[in-house]
């Protein structure tokens, strides 16, 4: 429950949420993001780049005894990099789900003044507000992030819009640092 207290809102006393986080909360190529959007674009140019460059090349590599080999070598390159650019870091997001046990079972998260306590079934944790330097909301996820690489994903599929509503709330009174919240 949200409080108004003045021209102000006060943040709530807690927010508890229960999820079992999912590889496509964390990262999927086809969600409408920053990084996603330069990664469909370096796709796009590189395979403008190749086929720009290579189109009228084609003939005079054919011309080579092994220029259909030049050229299946040119094709596989180029999948390759369409691959590393979208592919890959989904995989990488799967990967890491398969040999991280935490993030596959069931989470119960408590978002309080004093921090947050956090529990599945291999840990039990508190954890205050000063260890996030940054807070990120997207669409589907909240993402508070410690360091690079490390960070506590909670989605928003698990919460109510009164629930959001509070945690936004918290985050902008607790962490200290770069917070990107949704005003919606």
């Amino acid at each position: 429950m949200i409080r108004l207290a003045g021209d102000f809102m006060e943040p709530p006393e807690s927010v508890t949420v229960e999820y079992q986080l999912k590889p496509n909360d964390v990262y999927t190529p086809f969600q409408w993001r920053r990084e996603n959007l330069w990664r469909w674009i370096a796709a796009i140019v590189l395979s403008y780049i190749f086929y720009d460059r290579y189109k009228d090349s084609a003939e005079t590599i054919r011309a080579f005894d092994s220029g259909g080999s030049i050229l299946a070598i040119i094709a596989v390159l180029w999948i390759f990099i369409l691959l590393a650019l979208l592919l890959f870091p989904y995989l990488r997001t799967l990967a890491h789900f398969k040999k991280s046990a935490e993030m596959r079972g069931p989470a119960r998260v408590e978002f309080r003044d004093e921090g947050i306590h956090f529990e599945n079934r291999h840990v039990v944790s508190d954890v205050k507000w000063s260890l996030y330097n940054q807070a990120v909301e997207t669409r589907s996820l909240f993402c508070l992030a410690s360091a690079s690489y490390v960070a506590t994903y909670v989605p928003k599929r698990c919460m109510s819009k009164s629930d959001i509503a509070a945690l936004r709330q918290l985050i902008r009174a607790s962490v200290r640092g770069k917070v990107q919240l949704r005003m919606d």
